[in-house]
């Protein structure tokens, strides 16, 4: 799994409903780890399966082939959530 965020800027002229009424209802699957993970709250409950958001464009938005189509991407690394009171007073934490 990857650790990103991806905004289309084209998707603000859609809405949310129309998005989900196209791909229908998705499979979820349980997200259950074979060993204890150290940040178990890291993890989410469920994954579903990608969709092809260029596959719904091409369908449903007919001015898509007029302009460029702009992506941002952010890169998150291999950030995971976690509380300060996680961490003893030995452990060496930088906050930026």
């Amino acid at each position: 799994m990857g650790n990103i965020g991806v905004a289309l800027p084209t998707l603000n002229d859609h809405r949310m409903k129309n998005l989900l009424n196209y791909f229908g209802q998705p499979e979820c699957t349980i997200v259950l780890p074979e060993k204890q993970p150290s940040h178990p709250q890291a993890l989410p409950a469920y994954l579903v399966p990608h969709i092809s958001i260029a596959e719904y464009l091409t369908h449903q938005d007919p001015a898509l082939h007029e302009a460029s189509l702009r992506a941002q991407i952010i890169d998150l690394g291999n950030g995971q959530y976690f509380q300060p009171h996680d961490y003893g007073p030995d452990d060496l934490i930088t906050i930026i």
